[in-house]
């Protein structure tokens, strides 16, 4: 999730992981997540994912930015728990149009737009991991730690007991 304040950007450890993995070509992001985020780090499966980092400079912000793929707060942060469910699987809707699609395309055609089919699937499901993280955070299953200075949308008291991995609560809450 990103969050955009004044000249710098919030985003999760879980996020700026991605980006410095997704593209090992693009150096200046690398270089500048490292430098502002505080460090190079290999997150684990844990809470340390939702925690915010301050990304500054005005070129990073404006790349996280564009980057589609990762949850904007300011595009979630009213929504009640049936709203973010109703994103979350406009957003699964979305990638199987995207499917059915490459599916008719000519052996010729799929062969030549995977690349791009599959980056969009792949945005698609980032997204809709973020959003699950989102639901379970509005129904207390989860804690984001919020910076200071964001005010937190208001969410269930955090659910005592076990609970399921986040991957397989993405998948029971988009499947179709």
């Amino acid at each position: 999730m990103k969050i955009f304040q004044e000249g710098s950007v919030y985003i999760q450890k879980g996020d700026a992981n991605e980006i410095i993995h997704m593209d090992p070509t693009n150096g200046r992001v690398m270089a500048a997540l490292v430098e502002t985020g505080g460090g190079f780090f290999c997150c684990g499966g844990g809470t340390d994912n939702l925690k915010f980092i301050n990304i500054a400079g005005e070129q990073l912000v404006e790349w996280v930015r564009e980057q589609e793929w990762i949850l904007d707060y300011d595009e979630v942060k009213d929504m009640t728990e049936q709203e973010a469910m109703a994103f979350g699987h406009a957003l699964a809707e979305e990638k199987n149009k995207i499917a059915a699609h490459y599916d008719k395309m000519s052996r010729k055609e799929r062969e030549e737009n995977y690349k791009e089919v599959y980056n969009q699937c792949e945005d698609l499901m980032k997204k809709m991991r973020q959003v699950a993280m989102f639901v379970n955070y509005l129904r207390g299953e989860l804690d984001f730690e919020f910076p200071a200075n964001v005010e937190p949308p208001k969410h269930a008291k955090l659910s005592k007991g076990p609970r399921k991995p986040i991957f397989s609560r993405v998948r029971s809450l988009f499947t179709a």
